[in-house]
């Protein structure tokens, strides 16, 4: 990601145990990072080049999120979806960002599932479930996105 270094990468999310986070969808491959000197997430699409070996950034979004207040975010058809909380009694996506009209979506999708501790979740585009890894187990939920 350009203008990241070393010296600039924050941790992500509420746990802070890593300073990128990747999702994929139908669209394609999407790279997480804390804005350095913001509290934002950036969003960038990055374009894999199966032939050469290498990839690319296609584009960077500056989202006007702070990343420290939520668990986990996930992109599905190119709109970003951020996680509140994934606890035993607590959980809720409460943001929808479409990153290519650049607009907020109402949402409000809670009480979707149970978990115990939750250290990944994504969109699984094919079967339209969230996937959440929990406590080592992989559960899905169908859910609309």
């Amino acid at each position: 990601m350009p203008h990241l270094t070393k010296d600039n990468l924050q941790p992500l999310y509420k746990a802070r145990l890593n300073y990128f986070d990747f999702s994929v969808d139908d669209i394609g491959l999407w790279v997480f990072f804390a804005v350095p000197d913001t509290n934002n997430i950036g969003v960038a699409k990055a374009s894999v080049h199966v032939n050469a070996d290498t990839l690319s950034t296609q584009c960077i979004w500056n989202i006007t999120l702070d990343h420290r207040k939520f668990t986990e975010m996930f992109v599905a058809h190119g709109v970003l979806y951020a996680i509140d909380d994934f606890t035993e009694n607590k959980h809720k996506i409460s943001i929808a960002v479409d990153l290519y009209t650049d607009s907020l979506l109402p949402i409000n999708m809670n009480e979707f599932g149970q978990f115990n501790y939750v250290s990944m979740a994504t969109f699984d585009f094919a079967n339209k479930q969230l996937l959440v890894l929990d406590k080592g187990n992989r559960l899905g939920f169908p859910v609309s996105c």
